[in-house]
């Protein structure tokens, strides 16, 4: 109880007060952001794309500002460009909701979240979206994994998902649809989607983990989540840390997955918000002098600020052929 209570003084303490800011919408006649993809060729493999994704995808608008993680709506962010979510849910009086360490959101999974996605797909059937999902903090696990099995294979979301994983999964056969990664395993007979091997998710470090689907179809995954190795005053390690696990993705095999988070935190004042103001606009530049090749997935915190909206621009660009 006394860890808690600290942990919300905590949170207090580093409230930002960002959430007041005036966020600037995306147009809707920027295409090139709504249906970015739209531009790629069917046969081009996931995996071997640069796609822009959000750490803690729901954690907007709290008072307790170390909470927050985002300054986007998962709407505004879709309109950016982002493609890859990070979506944390603990069990509610009713189904599962948003969460982010002990706060949560409010967002309900089946009726907030995956509506907006649903109805992304059903307007612009080009694009193809990856959410990992994470049990956070759950009461109850069972709650947890039975909610999610049923949410996943309800009659609203069936046409949406891709069924299964394959690590030579192509754009084509996810255009409309919804990849699922899970980071906690499901233990059913057949889930939806992927899920990473049990055990296999290290704590702040970069790690070597595979993604399995059914049967022996299993992908070598590469993963940075560095989030509180480094104080605020150290930013550039973690630039180097992320843009390791850029570079390394560039050499890769085709088939091998990579993840990496800018995101990170550390003690009171290196608040999401702090960190991203310091990495972000680096990351963005160290990527584009890169030129094309392949990325990954590229998560990041304040996705709506221009640092963030400069990084998601710059992980679209090195994809082969999108054009401008």
């Amino acid at each position: 109880m006394r860890a808690c209570v600290l942990w919300i003084l905590y949170l207090c303490v580093c409230c930002s007060g960002s959430k007041d800011d005036k966020i600037e919408q995306v147009p809707e006649s920027s295409l090139d952001t709504y249906t970015w993809m739209g531009s790629l060729e069917d046969e081009c493999l996931l995996s071997m794309l640069s796609i822009p994704g959000t750490h803690d995808s729901g954690a907007k608008g709290s008072i307790l500002g170390m909470a927050n993680a985002q300054d986007l709506t998962l709407e505004e962010q879709l309109g950016l460009g982002v493609r890859c979510f990070d979506i944390r849910l603990k069990d509610a009086k009713e189904g599962l909701e948003i969460q982010h360490g002990i706060v949560s959101f409010g967002l309900s999974f089946e009726n907030d979240v995956l509506p907006v996605f649903r109805r992304y797909l059903e307007k612009y059937p080009t694009e193809t979206l990856v959410v990992s999902l994470k049990d956070e903090n759950c009461k109850n696990t069972e709650v947890y994994v039975d909610e999610v099995w049923r949410v996943l294979n309800s009659d609203a979301m069936r046409p949406f998902v891709v069924e299964d994983f394959k690590a030579n999964l192509t754009l084509g056969e996810c255009r409309g649809k919804i990849l699922f990664l899970h980071r906690y395993n499901l233990r059913k007979e057949r889930y939806v989607g992927g899920e990473f091997a049990p055990g296999g998710w290290k704590n702040s470090a970069t790690f070597e983990t595979k993604i399995w689907g059914n049967g022996d179809r299993i992908a070598t995954c590469v993963v940075e989540d560095e989030y509180e190795s480094y104080a605020l005053k150290d930013s550039q390690k973690k630039v180097d840390a992320v843009m390791a696990n850029v570079r390394q993705a560039r050499t890769s095999a085709d088939t091998d997955w990579y993840i990496t988070f800018v995101s990170a935190t550390k003690g009171l004042t290196a608040t999401p918000e702090a960190f991203a103001d310091k990495v972000n606009q680096p990351v963005a530049d160290a990527i584009g002098a890169l030129g094309k090749g392949k990325c990954g997935f590229v998560l990041m915190d304040y996705a709506g600020k221009t640092e963030g909206r400069q990084l998601v621009q710059a992980v679209i660009n090195s994809n082969f052929k999108v054009s401008k």
